[in-house]
């Protein structure tokens, strides 16, 4: 009994030192390549292929030009190395498999599932390049996954922890080089532990993860961004609907170190910050939680007009941004600005101007017609506060050339804009500047205060005193009644003649005048129905010079002259110029409501002859010596005029 034990165990010893002495042999000869390739056949891959399989000491086994299936094309190498310790009856383990050069194309951009009997611990693929029905496209992947799995078939990565680099990866037109990532790719829980790749010449890196209903990215930071207008609405048109679809939640995003440009506006060397920001819903920007966006920029150019270094805080909530802080130097000066903006509000909380100058020029007179066509819906406009300092404006772009410095100005708890009108709606406004001047004319210590409050907007005070007088005023507007009623009443003491560019004949002298006026408002119909009023006009120093008379002008007086008007009919009574080389008297009549007809004559008696003069007709050009500007020339004998 014990004989036969012992023979059956030698004989069993012998046949598995010569099966063992066979594996060597054969893994050692030639006849590894057909007997390998025989057996994977039979285990589950029938239209595996391999030019050539050797094999290195203890359990590597290298192969050269191998075909899976006829639909995918050849791999250069496939390296595997076997784990003795975890493989079984039921399941082979190997500890790394090494796929070398791979390239699919649109029908074939996935790896093949392994038989369920076979573990990998390790796959690591090198030199792949794919193209996938979406037109994505990949050059030079390496990849490296730990424990991989797969579940379901078209997948082109299976699932665990991965590292994965790609020299080029190319989608709707944008490349990013030098991918970098590392992560777990699970069928629900995902999460990209480091993105990193240089994309449109800016470096790019991400973190973010996914429950399977979308993702959230916890960072993403580019650096040295630079955008036109047009490629960031190139960028929304093919990204957006990805965006809102897979984008649940970005926890963070920075730009650093960036560039905008676009028509009228250009923000150099800026970075941004947006937290909490949900993209998913439509309209994102006006239903935020309590997303918060900060920007800082070196310089930001509006129509050629350079803000230095403005920073803004935003903070995104459902129908609201609030503007937490602005500031940035402008024009020399400080601006700090808070507020809120709703899709057809903007409330001003705070609004500082500082010792700014405003300098406009022929070349740099600004032009922001164009900002109307950002903001069509916004209706009403309110300011809480706002107060400007020791401020300036020059203006040399056409004369006359004029000035205001020293402007300080306050509005307080008004509304500028409503239903799409500006305006003082509601609330206190005060101007007041040291100096104002226009050509010659100089004021100092000028005022301008008004209020408006239940439909009602009252001028309380117009002061501007100058150097021999002053010009003062008030008025109302009614304008939430019917018809919305008008008054204004002004007062002048030697108000210079030659601030009006427009009068019919050249004029010099001081003015001294009071009146009132009223009427209805609405269009420029109504106010010529409706005109009613009472001016006096004393003129003093006066200097008349005559557009057909080559002479030295003439010295006038004028005292007391009366003009009525009586809705929309203006009279001028005949009143004469008090002048020792000048015989002329001045008279009109005209209806506001006919603007064909009526006149206002000055007529001059020369010896036996009269000229008159309808200054309500100016010609448009340099008259000849029969013509002027002033008007139709008339001329009669003496006889007739009397």
């Amino acid at each position: 009994m014990k004989t036969g034990i012992i023979r059956v165990f030698l004989i069993f010893l012998l046949l598995t030192l010569i099966g063992i002495t066979a594996g060597i042999v054969i893994v050692q000869s030639r006849y590894i390549t057909p007997v390998a390739q025989w057996t994977i056949q039979k285990i589950g891959f029938p239209e595996f292929h391999a030019q050539k399989i050797s094999y290195q000491y203890p359990f590597h086994l290298k192969f050269e030009h191998v075909t899976l299936s006829q639909q995918l094309t050849p791999i250069q190498t496939v390296n595997i190395w076997l784990n003795p310790h975890q493989s079984t009856l039921k399941q082979l383990a190997f500890d790394s498999v090494l796929i070398d050069g791979i390239t699919f194309d649109n029908e074939q951009a996935s790896l093949p599932a392994p038989l369920e009997t076979v573990k990998i611990n390790q796959l690591a693929i090198r030199n792949l390049s794919m193209t996938t029905t979406d037109d994505l496209m990949v050059h030079g992947l390496n990849i490296q996954i730990q424990n991989p799995t797969w579940h379901g078939t078209n997948t082109y990565l299976p699932y665990g922890n991965i590292q994965l680099y790609a020299s080029q990866v190319t989608w709707q037109g944008e490349t990013l080089t030098d991918l970098l990532i590392t992560g777990r790719h699970q069928a629900q829980y995902s999460q990209i532990d480091s993105l990193t790749a240089t994309w449109r010449g800016a470096s790019l890196s991400l973190q973010g993860k996914t429950n399977g209903q979308g993702w959230s990215i916890e960072n993403l930071t580019t650096d040295k961004l630079n955008l036109s207008l047009s490629q960031f609405q190139q960028l929304s048109y093919k990204f957006r609907d990805l965006i809102e679809q897979h984008i649940v939640q970005i926890d963070r995003l920075d730009l650093l170190n960036s560039q905008f440009n676009m028509p009228h506006i250009q923000l150099n060397h800026f970075d941004l910050s947006l937290t909490d920001f949900h993209p998913t819903a439509s309209e994102a920007l006006w239903k935020q939680t309590h997303a918060v966006l900060s920007l800082d920029a070196e310089s930001l150019v509006l129509d050629e007009m350079m803000w230095v270094e403005p920073s803004i805080n935003l903070i995104l909530t459902p129908g609201q941004l609030d503007i937490d802080d602005f500031s940035s130097t402008l024009m020399d000066g400080q601006i700090h600005v808070s507020g809120a903006i709703t899709p057809e509000t903007v409330t001003i909380r705070d609004l500082q101007l500082q010792s700014m100058k405003m300098f406009i020029e022929s070349d740099t007179e600004p032009d922001f017609t164009w900002l109307a066509s950002l903001m069509p819906s916004l209706k009403q406009v309110n300011v809480e506060q706002l107060k400007i300092r020791n401020s300036q404006i020059i203006q040399l772009a056409h004369r006359p050339y004029w000035q205001l410095s020293g402007i300080n100005t306050d509005i307080d708890q008004a509304q500028l804009l409503d239903a799409q009108r500006w305006g003082l709606w509601q609330g206190t406004a005060r101007m007041s500047v040291n100096n104002l001047s226009y050509g010659q004319f100089v004021v100092s210590q000028g005022v301008v205060e008004m209020h408006s409050q239940e439909n009602r907007w009252i001028l309380d005070r117009l002061f501007l005193p100058f150097s021999k007088g002053y010009l003062a005023a008030k008025g109302q507007w009614q304008y939430g009644l019917k018809g919305a009623p008008w008054q204004f009443s002004i007062d002048a003491d030697s108000l210079p003649l030659n601030l009006f560019k427009h009068l019919p004949l050249q004029m010099k002298g001081l003015v001294d005048l009071s009146g009132s006026a009223q009427g209805l408002s609405g269009d420029s119909v109504i106010i010529n129905h409706t005109l009613s009023g009472l001016l006096n006009l004393d003129v003093r120093n006066g200097q008349l010079q005559l557009p057909d008379n080559h002479t030295q002008p003439k010295d006038f007086m004028l005292n007391t002259m009366e003009i009525t008007g009586d809705r929309g009919k203006i009279t001028v009574p005949e009143i004469h110029l008090k002048s020792n080389d000048l015989n002329a008297t001045i008279s009109g009549r005209w209806d506001l409501t006919q603007s064909d007809k009526g006149s206002l004559t000055l007529s001059v008696t020369t010896g036996e002859k009269q000229i008159h003069y309808n200054l309500l007709k100016p010609s448009q050009t340099e008259p000849p010596a029969s013509q002027t500007e002033a008007g139709t020339i008339q001329v009669t004998s003496d006889s007739s005029a009397n």
